[in-house]
């Protein structure tokens, strides 16, 4: 899967899905930071919160707990809708027990 969607974000860079796809492909085959790196790249140029959704979920998982609540930020200001995907994931556990 990583290398089919990172060819389809070479072809289609502007579908956010292809960057998510490969990003989550990437973490489950290499590491987290690798998948990080992908979406770092991906919010270069694009203006979408799904990225930013999953970075705010990768930063959480390195223990990034307020860099995780920027990604958080930015992704609720680009789309509010995106609260309630963040509210029931378990991968933000460590962001509702934190002060």
């Amino acid at each position: 899967m990583r290398v089919i969607a990172r060819k389809l974000t070479e072809n289609e860079p502007q579908d956010v899905q292809w960057w998510i796809a490969w990003a989550d492909a990437t973490r489950r085959a290499e590491s987290v930071e690798a998948a990080r790196l992908i979406l770092v790249a991906a919010l270069e140029g694009l203006d979408h919160a799904g990225p930013h959704c999953d970075l705010a979920c990768y930063k959480c998982r390195l223990g990034n707990v307020q860099a995780a609540k920027d990604c958080l930020k930015k992704c609720f200001d680009i789309d509010p809708s995106w609260r309630i995907i963040a509210l029931e994931s378990e991968d933000f556990k460590p962001l509702w027990e934190s002060p």
